[in-house]
């Protein structure tokens, strides 16, 4: 017959000794998957623009950085995209579901975006 033995146990003093114990373990899969997960959500983040959607606006994404429709990220110039006759229009209006009037001006940054505001009801 086999012996039965009560199992050792290990204190945490011994538990520290252990180059990769269980703890460390669930640190480093917790990381990972904290990680994966922010990653993923990155990628959704990004394929709406990096700074969010524009809706309703339309063409770019957000701007990270608006003043109403101005842009007041570093370097922001005006682009005119709206009609291509007036260099001068580069915003214009457009009215959502809750029947809010933005008005969507166009900029380049780092890359072509949307500045947008609220400026009455339709």
């Amino acid at each position: 017959m086999a012996s039965s033995s009560a199992p050792e146990l290990i204190d945490d003093q011994a538990l520290g000794r252990i180059r990769f114990g269980r703890n460390k373990f669930l640190a480093a899969a917790g990381g990972f998957l904290f990680g994966t997960a922010a990653g993923l959500s990155r990628k959704a983040d990004w394929a709406q623009g990096a700074c969010g959607s524009s809706s309703p606006c339309f063409g770019f994404p957000l701007c990270c950085c608006c003043s109403g429709s101005v842009c007041c990220m570093g370097g922001c110039y005006r682009i005119p995209t709206c009609s291509g006759q007036n260099p001068n229009e580069f915003c214009w209006h457009t009215c959502n579901g809750n029947h809010n009037i933005f008005k969507c001006c166009d900029w380049q940054a780092s890359e072509a975006c949307i500045c947008r505001e609220i400026i009455g009801t339709c």
